[in-house]
């Protein structure tokens, strides 16, 4: 866009705003295709820590929430990567359906091999688990419910937040992974990092929490 101003008033400059630029559909198509993993459609690991990094920026430039959402899926104690191509099939069922109730700002990808993981700007615990919520009913209609004896599935989501929990975006990250696993025992389906702590404690920084952060970390 090339603007010149030479001392016009408003209304004259607009008659002389010029857009002469152009791009490449396609080569944005294959940029944007390249940060998503081919058999899922969900964003690669690495960009999702990536763009963590930088929403976590944001929210403490900006003085917001942030809050950070995994999600595991098994059957039969069988994590993700191990399913058969048919169970991977209902999976990918059950997240197009996901993806389909996230917010269009929320970022929805791929954490490590058998996790995955929602970045979820300006909400804090209490509003992301409304959207867990969502998410687990969306589970059980597609994969059964958790309390059913007959279904084979298990499915689990564990959020955390900043600046609730912590003031760290790999400590959320950990916290978030630690409830995660928490919901599955429990078969709870969602369960949030403070609702998972004895009512006495504030956030505490676990030895495991923190194991798990470093995890997600990617070398520069």
């Amino acid at each position: 866009v090339n603007v010149s101003n030479d001392g016009l008033d408003d209304e004259e400059l607009s008659h002389r705003l010029e857009t002469a630029w152009t791009y490449d559909k396609h080569k944005v198509q294959n940029f944007t295709t390249s940060l998503s993993e081919s058999n899922s459609g969900l964003l690669r690991f690495e960009f999702m820590v990536w763009l963590l990094e930088r929403e976590f920026e944001r929210a403490r430039t900006q003085m917001w929430p942030l809050s950070f959402m995994v999600f595991e899926v098994r059957k039969n104690a069988t994590l993700y990567s191990n399913l058969s191509a048919a169970d991977k099939a209902t999976v990918q069922n059950t997240i197009k359906q996901i993806s389909e109730a996230k917010r269009s700002i929320d970022w929805f990808g791929h954490l490590e091999d058998d996790l995955f993981a929602f970045i979820m700007p300006g909400l804090d615990s209490n509003l992301a688990a409304m959207f867990a919520k969502n998410f687990v009913e969306i589970c059980a209609r597609s994969l059964g419910k958790l309390k059913d004896s007959q279904s084979d599935w298990d499915y689990s989501f564990g959020i955390a937040s900043v600046p609730q929990d912590t003031f760290e975006w790999q400590k959320m990250v950990g916290f978030a992974c630690e409830a995660q696993r928490k919901a599955r025992v429990s078969r709870a389906g969602y369960i949030t990092h403070a609702l998972s702590l004895p009512p006495e404690d504030a956030p505490d920084e676990s030895k495991e929490a923190t194991k798990v952060a470093k995890s997600t970390q990617v070398s520069q």
